[in-house]
């Protein structure tokens, strides 16, 4: 828990990929970090934020 934070700064978010390929699921939507990612910037989401979370 405590390194969460440094992980949303790198633009890394952990996903139980193992758990979702065992599953039924089709697809998820996580909620995008619910606005909280500050990978440029302390605030939150920026246009820049999205373009980078989205691989753009």
């Amino acid at each position: 828990i405590e390194e969460t934070p440094d992980y949303v700064r790198a633009g890394r978010q952990a996903t139980a990929f193992r758990g979702l390929a065992a599953s039924w699921w089709d697809c998820v939507f996580d909620n995008l970090l619910d606005g909280i990612c500050p990978i440029h910037c302390r605030t939150g989401w920026q246009w820049d934020d999205v373009l980078h979370d989205l691989g753009m």
